[in-house]
């Protein structure tokens, strides 16, 4: 069996041509919806003993030290503000 390459997360396969720049409120927009949907599963699994607190966070800095030169910028500042996001969770 050949061996075959996963693209990573965020990653556009090299047979597909890239998609264009978004508008920067629309990537806002969605990158702050994402963070609250996540801050909120991550909260509701916190809360139910399924995670331990801070544990999705230290996951999210490990991926982002391992990913930084693998990942886009914007893949990367979104981690960066749901890890921000989970931190910041009562």
């Amino acid at each position: 069996m050949k061996d075959r390459k996963i693209p990573l997360v965020g990653k556009v396969p090299s047979n597909k041509p890239p998609r264009p720049p978004a508008d920067p409120e629309v990537l806002s927009a969605h990158i702050a919806a994402t963070t609250a949907a996540y801050q909120v599963l991550v909260l509701a699994m916190e809360r139910r003993g399924l995670l331990d607190r801070g544990e999705v966070a230290e996951l999210l800095k490990t991926y982002m030290e391992v990913a930084k030169d693998r990942e886009t910028p914007v893949t990367l500042a979104l981690l960066h503000e749901m890890r921000l996001a989970v931190l910041d969770i009562d």
